[in-house]
């Protein structure tokens, strides 16, 4: 079987439940350490923040953002701009001055340490 260096999905957890949503998360993993480039395009900031290191944000045909996943979601005006919004535990994490959180196994993480200091 021929394995490609490029996978190519458009919106793929449209419609999904959150186990299989969980699956394609592992699935993409696997394949970025094997080293295939894998391009998403998605709505879902949520599944973004999961699976994506870097981003290109296009608004009316145009590159409005390429970066870290985590300057886009401390980007307000890219988001809003664009009609996106970041998770809601990045929102929480950025209130309690942690930006570079985005994820809640990223979240839980840092609380743990937090609470054992």
């Amino acid at each position: 079987m021929l394995e490609p260096k490029v996978l190519i999905m458009d919106e793929p957890v449209v419609g999904q439940d959150k186990r299989s949503t969980e699956h394609l998360i592992h699935l993409i993993q696997k394949l970025k350490e094997r080293g295939i480039t894998v391009i998403i395009a998605t709505h879902d900031m949520n599944f973004l923040a999961m699976c994506a290191d870097n981003v290109i944000v296009i608004d009316n045909g145009q590159i409005v953002f390429q970066g870290d996943v985590v300057d886009l979601f401390n980007s307000r005006e890219i988001l809003e701009a664009s009609g996106l919004d970041d998770p809601p535990v990045h929102k929480i994490a950025a209130k309690l001055t942690c930006p570079e959180i985005v994820t809640t196994d990223q979240f839980c993480s840092e609380l743990v340490k937090e609470v054992i200091r």
